[in-house]
């Protein structure tokens, strides 16, 4: 499970649902598939919740572990939004950003997520971006330089580094041309 933690349940019923039965389109009810995740809930440990899961409150239920809300682990797939900045030829940056959160997206944001994404304050962090695997991985072409002082979504995994986060960014795209408080 804790591949799951510090995210909410949405993602762990998205993939309950379309996975299971495996290669077959999904044959159960929302409900029943709650009832599935509701098990392997209990199974695993956790405790009741003071409400009855349903689908329209996946998104509000936090998974944690026993301790409560813990930072991600180094390795964790993540997303974060701010400014991408060019220290050097070879040196990337994301600063006033967010706090990197878990994500299990990697591709093209729709055009509700960016104006999500356009609502959202700059942020107090400088997070580094590493670049080596975005040319290999990332969906599709993105030209950084053209995104340079644009406030920008970047998706990649996690590395922490005692108390200097990075990211291994893997994609990024643009939420605004424009990087204003």
């Amino acid at each position: 499970m804790d591949s799951w933690s510090e995210d909410t349940l949405k993602p762990l019923f998205d993939k309950i649902k379309t996975t299971m039965p495996p290669d077959t389109r999904p044959t159960l009810s929302d409900q029943q598939y709650l009832d599935v995740l509701t098990f392997i809930l209990k199974r695993n440990g956790f405790p009741e919740g003071r409400r009855e899961l349903s689908a329209d409150n996946l998104e509000s239920v936090l998974l944690t572990g026993r301790n409560g809300p813990e930072p991600l682990p180094s390795g964790s797939p993540v997303q974060a939004y701010g400014c991408l900045t060019m220290e050097s030829e070879t040196s990337w940056k994301l600063t006033n950003s967010s706090r990197p959160v878990r994500t299990k997206k990697f591709s093209d944001l729709t055009s509700d997520e960016i104006k999500r994404y356009k609502q959202h304050p700059l942020g107090r962090e400088n997070l580094v971006l590493s670049m080596n695997l975005f040319d290999r991985f990332s969906p599709r072409k993105v030209d950084l330089m053209s995104l340079v002082n644009h406030k920008v979504v970047v998706f990649g995994k996690l590395v922490r580094n005692g108390k200097d986060d990075s990211i291994e960014t893997i994609w990024a795209q643009e939420i605004d041309p424009h990087c204003t408080r």
